[in-house]
Formats: structure tokens, sequence, C-alpha cells
């Protein structure tokens, strides 16, 4: 998705705690796209430390560093398009890539072995995959979990082969999502979702219509103490509202929304997982 230059120097003024409120169409995009920001009454939006954090995580994933941003040199995402079909390519920078890895026993694409040195991946274009050997594919919301932490993993939850798709960003693999449930339904693969264990992640995992999706274990959470983050489960459940307007969500997801309420907050995978928390695969 590409935006506007409003609505870029509108996120970074966030994330540099230079912006505070704001009333403009930037702002009510901003809101209705990734909801960031708190109605304050008309059309204006005030911003807390939670929409910083929202705020700057955006800004990773669109390869926009606050600190160094310069609106006369465009985005990198922009500067980059631009200097690619310069060079007269049809190919926009990176967005038509999959990020892959390989849990358990070999998988194979195009009949090649998918092996991967240290903490490497294959990057490899959607189109150029005539078949692939595995069991599930695997679907990785945190980019920060796909390269650092997925081989932590306890890979005899998961069958023998998987592959592991990061889900992509703008600026950094594209969308991979939709491709995924491409892919698996061509080479019969089992399709599961791994992503923070928070309201948004629970409706996306829904939404998607996963076969399994990878949950953390809450008697580790609380056995660890693990610290939840209250202001983004208070943001998320805007989400939920606007999804699920009766406030009844699925049955497996309610046991879930309770545990977020008793526990203070949700939970992002990264955290979890550096703090040694166990996971199980649960059927959708």
């Amino acid at each position: 998705m590409k935006y506007s230059e409003a609505l870029i120097r509108l996120v970074v003024g966030i994330a540099s705690n230079r912006v505070r409120d704001a009333s403009s169409k930037a702002a009510a995009d901003l809101y209705r796209m990734q909801l960031i920001g708190t109605p304050a009454g008309g059309k204006r939006f005030s911003y807390q430390s939670c929409d910083r954090s929202s705020a700057m995580k955006w800004c990773e994933l669109n390869g926009i560093n606050p600190a160094t941003y310069d609106p006369s040199k465009g985005t990198r995402q922009s500067m980059g398009e631009q200097r690619v079909f310069e060079k007269k390519s049809g190919v926009s920078l990176f967005s038509n890539f999959l990020c892959i890895k390989s849990l358990g026993e070999c998988s194979y694409i195009n009949d090649v072995a998918l092996s991967n040195p240290g903490q490497g991946h294959l990057c490899i274009r959607a189109s150029d995959i005539k078949n692939i050997s595995a069991d599930a594919i695997m679907v990785v919301e945190n980019f920060e979990t796909f390269l650092d932490q997925i081989d932590f993993i306890d890979s005899q939850l998961l069958p023998s082969r998987t592959l592991v798709i990061f889900r992509g960003s703008p600026q950094f693999g594209g969308k991979a999502e939709p491709i995924s449930v491409k892919l698996a339904s061509e080479f019969n693969l089992l399709r599961i979702g791994f992503y923070d264990y928070d309201v948004s992640g629970l409706i996306k995992q829904y939404e998607l219509a996963y076969d399994f999706c990878l949950i953390p274990s809450k008697s580790d959470i609380a056995k660890l103490d693990i610290k939840p983050n209250r202001l983004d489960f208070e943001k998320q459940l805007k989400e939920f509202y606007v999804k699920y307007p009766s406030r009844v969500p699925p049955l497996w997801m309610q046991g879930h929304l309770d545990f977020f309420e008793a526990a203070g907050g949700s939970f992002v995978q990264e955290r979890l997982i550096g703090a040694g928390v166990g996971f199980q695969l649960c059927k959708l």
C-alpha cells in the first residue's frame, strides 16, 4: 500500500514525540487504517505513549528512521521504487518476494532442498515457485521472531516439514498472507498462523481461516510472571468492537480475551519466546 506524504509526516511526528494531537484527513486516515490515536472530539485525535510505540513500529516496517527522515527526499520505499523504475525494471523493491525458512525435516522448493545458513533465509518471488514438497506453511507476524527466534520454537510441535514465511511488510517481503493461502491450496499444505498473543492477532488468524495457530502456554505466562501490555490491549479492543459489534466473539476466542482481561493486557511474540514460554498448536 502507498501512503500519502501527509500521513507519513504525521506518523514520523508521532513517533518522534513532536506531534501530540492533530486534526486532519491524515489523522483520520491513520486512525481508520492503523488505530493510532484517540478521538478527542470533532475531527481531532490525541497521541499517547502507546501511539508513539505503534508509530515507531510502523516506521520500522516501512524502512523509515524518524530521527533522520527528510520529507524533501521522500521515503526509502518511494525513492527505491523510483530508482528501480528509472532502470526500466518492472519489479518493485522487495515487494514481490517471500522470506522463507524451514523447520524440522528438509523441505523442497522447485525440487531444491531448502537450507538456511545460520540466521539466513530464502527470498523468492511467489511467481517463481513451481512446486513445494512440505507438510505445512506457517506465517509469522513479526520479522524479529522470523529472523532471530523461530529456532527456539520446538519443531516437534509442528508438522515434520514446515515452511516458515514472514508475513511481510510494505518495505520488505510484500504481503505474504494471501500468497500463503494460494500456495497451501495449490500444493496441499496445512496453514498455521503464528501471531502476537493479542486481540488483533486472534482476529487476523480467525479472518484468514488458518487450520491451526501457535498459542503460548497461559500457565507459563502466569508462572514466569510475564508483564502484559495494557495500553495495546485497550487500543485493540476498539478493533474487536468494530469486528464484533454485539461483543460476542467466536467461542474459542472468548477464553483468550478473558485471559487478557485477567492478566491485565496482551503479549508480543518476541517477549514470550525470549522469556522461555512454551507454545502449543491449536486447531481453529
